[in-house]
């Protein structure tokens, strides 16, 4: 082979090639030293021995000095809805390298989004929502935190009534849908029948009438009973008669991993049952309803409505979720 040849096209005889280069650089000194005084030898030998030394240069292995490069890993963050619902990709981080958390898409009835944390129960590292993570050496399951909305009652206020029993208050969240309840408890007040209800005592606030319904605000609310005189241009008004509704299996706590069943029984067939958590319709078409688990903690309200003809029948309980 003569100079300017590429060698490192006869991969197959490299090794020889090396071999006969290290054996060379052995030599060199010996050669050196047998051509001293001999200028036209080593004009001759020079342009040999420059090849030798290219063409190990050369002929390195590419494919030995890529694997002695370091490789990047990468692990997943995987995502865990916490008690929420709806479903995340997992993210790709490179091992020692930051990058934003994905957007949460869970959601939660009745919760905010909190963050991230690396525990479910919120003891872990905490992380913001689209925080910085920095990936480690091992993959990492985030667990979503959520914070219970506030809930606000409503009451109900008999009015001088002289005998019966106010209907069951409840809590609910801002925005949902109350049912306003008919006089299911009996309240009687001699001389007058039951109209209906209003937010203030005297009849001069907002009316609700019996059967009716709202969207809760965000402030809690009292309900007045509004009472008719009985008689009136020799008209007896008579209150239509009220079908009674009870409530079966209830309990008034309710572990947060538990569920409960509650049933409704009425003293007439009912033409059709609804089922409300909190003021939101969870159920219908069936006289049993089940809540739980993983209620938020603190006070629930479920309440069953009856109907029967064009009227409407209530019944509700009160449980503390722990």
């Amino acid at each position: 082979m003569g100079p300017g040849f590429p060698a490192c096209a006869l991969q197959p005889v490299r090794y020889i090639i090396v071999r006969a280069s290290a054996r060379l650089r052995v030599e060199i000194p010996t050669i050196r030293q047998a051509l001293k005084g001999d200028a036209i030898m080593t004009r001759r030998l020079f342009p040999i021995l420059l090849f030798s030394i290219m063409a190990i240069v050369s002929c390195q292995d590419p494919v030995s000095q890529a694997q002695a490069l370091p490789v990047a890993t990468s692990h997943a963050v995987s995502f865990n809805a916490n008690g929420g619902s709806g479903s995340m990709l997992d993210q790709t981080i490179t091992d020692n390298t930051s990058a934003g958390l994905t957007a949460n898409s869970f959601t939660r009835t009745g919760y905010t989004f909190a963050g991230w944390n690396s525990l479910a129960n919120g003891s872990g590292s905490s992380y913001a929502a689209g925080a910085s993570f920095t990936m480690g050496t091992a993959a990492v399951t985030l667990y979503a935190q959520w914070t219970a909305l506030p809930t606000f009652g409503v009451s109900y206020d008999g009015n001088i009534n002289t005998d019966g029993a106010v209907p069951i208050g409840g809590s609910y969240l801002s925005g949902a849908l109350v049912t306003v309840p008919r006089n299911s408890g009996g309240l009687v007040k001699s001389g007058y029948v039951f109209a209906g209800w209003n937010s203030q005592a005297n009849g001069s606030g907002t009316d609700y009438p019996a059967g009716t319904t709202f969207t809760m605000g965000s402030a809690a609310v009292t309900l007045y009973a509004q009472w008719t005189s009985s008689t009136g241009n020799g008209v007896t008004v008579v209150d239509p008669p009220k079908i009674a509704v009870t409530l079966t299996g209830q309990s008034s706590t309710l572990a947060q991993d538990n569920s409960m069943t509650v049933s409704a029984t009425s003293s007439d067939k009912p033409d059709s049952f609804a089922w409300y958590l909190d003021g939101y319709l969870i159920q219908q078409g069936r006289d049993k309803c089940t809540v739980g688990p993983s209620l938020s903690l603190g006070a629930h309200s479920l309440v069953a409505i009856i109907g029967k003809s064009d009227a409407l029948f209530s019944a509700s309980c009160l449980f503390t979720v722990h």
